[in-house]
């Protein structure tokens, strides 16, 4: 004869299993964003395959092919990615499976169980929509000023920096708006956008450094007196990399 169960343990046992389910539930379940796609292969996913031309003998991966058959059409996706922060409960699960490793400091040494599926699939996918940027070029001149926008957010920092170097990844046309963000004070994120602007002029092509370099050189020397300290230092070794004489002249003043 069967033994019947008693009431609270069947009532923890349904708990349990919903709370499960209900886990469950959060960690798969994610607002999909809308994707052109090319040959049956998603804007995403052809990111994810995606190498640089330095990296594949110089010569166009078919994923840079596929992204820029996409064209400006790919623009709304990427911008939306570039939007994606990762909600607060899952911030709060990454907290609660991460670990202390002894002798280093908490992000030197932090041990994430399970990180990947606790960020989702969407994180990736924003952090790589930089690259689809870097693909169109200044093909994406379009999507500068929510670029831009995005990048003068002081609340969305993390959002910032993607902002940041996807405009980096578009060139010369992106310069004034890194510029104008530069010489706020109030902006966040100002050593990247140094880094940004010294990556622009660096990956200009010969016959338009002169141009990208005359763009570049009154924020980076104004820079120079800037009241952040590590602001100055860093417009200053970039002065000394792109226009020695540029910064002879300043420290000369």
């Amino acid at each position: 004869m069967r033994t019947r169960q008693p009431a609270t343990t069947v009532a923890f046992r349904v708990l349990v299993a919903l709370v499960v389910a209900v886990f469950a539930y959060v960690i798969f379940s994610e607002r999909p964003i809308p994707e052109p796609s090319y040959a049956g292969t998603s804007l995403s996913e052809w990111l994810a395959l995606y190498r640089r031309p330095e990296r594949n003998g110089g010569v166009p991966s078919q994923a840079e092919r596929a992204v820029r058959s996409m064209g400006t059409n790919a623009l709304p996706s990427l911008l939306e990615l570039i939007r994606y922060e990762l909600p607060s409960w899952r911030q709060a699960l990454l907290k609660l499976a991460t670990w202390r490793v002894p002798g280093k400091t908490l992000e030197e040494g932090k041990i994430v169980y399970g990180k990947s599926l606790v960020e989702g699939r969407l994180l990736t996918r924003a952090e790589n929509a930089g690259l689809g940027f870097a693909i169109l070029n200044s093909n994406a001149v379009s999507a500068i000023p929510q670029l831009e926008a995005l990048m003068k957010n002081n609340q969305k920092p993390v959002v910032g920096l993607r902002a940041i170097y996807a405009l980096s990844e578009i060139g010369a046309p992106a310069i004034p708006a890194l510029t104008n963000a530069l010489a706020n004070v109030n902006q966040t994120n100002r050593i990247d956008i140094i880094y940004a602007i010294y990556a622009i002029e660096r990956n200009s092509s010969f016959s338009s450094r002169d141009t990208c370099r005359a763009a570049c050189l009154p924020a980076l020397t104004r820079a120079t007196n800037d009241p952040d300290a590590e602001v100055r230092r860093q417009a200053a070794t970039t002065l000394y990399n792109i226009a020695p004489n540029a910064l002879t002249s300043v420290r000369g003043k």
